[in-house]
């Protein structure tokens, strides 16, 4: 075994020199840019989530009370095309230029209609809602049959007073590529 004997002196003179590299110019851009990339990172990854994957709207209208109020926040879900009865979807409304809050009633294939007794047929047969909606429920342009269509969706508001849905020929059916996702979790803003 080689024993060698260590000084004071050559211990302070090896760490005086380890300070003055982690001092060096080099060293400190080093762990600037190392700072940066970590600072960064978070940052980079919450705008791709919500780039491709998920979607954040306000709700603007009182269209789809009482099960959601204006103010409230709403995650969508981008990924997601399987569209089905009582999804509620957001969309985009060329008509209306903005993004809208609805639920799915119809889908492609199906023939909806409205009655004069505010029920609601598809395929002939009367719906049940298992959410809550309120208000009276006008026929509108459901009056009559409709069928829908390859990539079309007939939407409803949860509060079917005076608000704008399939049943107003100025939003109708709703194309597949309109629908930019399916709400999965809300943010209660409201008392």
């Amino acid at each position: 075994m080689n024993n060698q004997n260590i000084t004071l002196e050559e211990i302070d003179r090896h760490l005086e020199e380890i300070r003055k590299a982690n001092n060096s110019f080099g060293a400190r851009l080093s762990r600037f840019f190392k700072v940066v990339l970590q600072l960064s990172i978070l940052p980079l990854l919450v705008y791709l989530v919500f780039a491709f994957l998920l979607g954040i709207s306000q709700v603007h209208h009182d269209s789809m009370q009482p099960n959601f109020s204006e103010g409230d926040f709403v995650i969508f879900n981008r990924l997601e095309t399987d569209y089905s009865f009582g999804d509620v979807v957001i969309v985009f409304s060329a008509n209306q230029e903005e993004m809208i809050m609805q639920r799915v009633i119809g889908v492609p294939g199906d023939t909806v209609q409205i009655t004069t007794d505010q029920k609601i047929l598809i395929n002939g047969e009367v719906i049940r809602e298992s959410w809550k909606s309120e208000g009276i429920l006008t026929q509108g342009e459901a009056y009559l049959p409709i069928t829908l269509n390859e990539n079309e969706y007939f939407v409803l508001s949860d509060n079917r007073d005076d608000t704008m849905d399939s049943r107003n020929s100025e939003v109708g059916n709703i194309q597949k590529d309109d629908i930019l996702g399916i709400v999965v979790y809300r943010f209660k803003m409201s008392k």
